[in-house]
């Protein structure tokens, strides 16, 4: 039986994200109002693509033990990164192509926001449209209701931003 190739996080400036990107139907392109899997398209709605959840972690090693050793995920990449000063882990399930990230930022990040028990969903991932550009995507968003966290900001041989929704769950955009 030949092995799985590993999985790697599906972050496009990381290693490993085109083919990852490839083979998940629902980077495809598809027009507005096309029917998909899960439903119809709404018209003039930019075809944005729900990629994976990340987590905060005040602990970084007791939460990735507990997702690896209690709930049996394994870890397909670890990352530190420069412009946040944190670190990520990203760990999938068996046969999934959907990952948890799980984040850790120094005390006096930016990024370090002060949370309760049960209050860590730090953001969730979508990637954007081919060839767009995080301005217009933001803008695009805003008009939806959404809120700019953060501004965008280089990392990884991209741009990130952040934008709230109007209930504050934090949608990470990546250029």
């Amino acid at each position: 039986m030949k092995a799985k190739e590993p999985r790697q996080t599906i972050r496009p400036g990381f290693p490993g994200a085109p083919a990852l990107m490839a083979r998940n139907p629902f980077f495809s392109q598809r027009a507005p109002g096309e029917a998909t899997s899960l439903g119809t398209r709404v018209a003039g709605a930019m075809k944005f693509a729900f990629a994976y959840t990340g987590i905060r972690a005040h602990d970084l090693a007791a939460t990735v033990n507990f997702f690896t050793k209690g709930l049996g995920m394994k870890e397909v990449g670890r990352s530190l990164i420069e412009e946040t000063g944190g670190t990520v882990v990203n760990l999938a399930s068996d046969g999934k192509e959907h990952q948890l990230e799980v984040n850790w930022y120094p005390p006096g990040s930016k990024f370090a926001d002060k949370y309760l028990p049960g209050e860590a969903l730090d953001h969730l991932y979508f990637e954007m449209p081919r060839g767009e550009k995080l301005e217009p995507a933001i803008a695009h968003l805003q008009r939806a209701g959404g809120k700019v966290r953060i501004e965008p900001f280089a990392e990884g041989g991209g741009r990130i931003a952040y934008v709230d929704s109007p209930d504050g769950h934090t949608i990470e955009l990546y250029e």
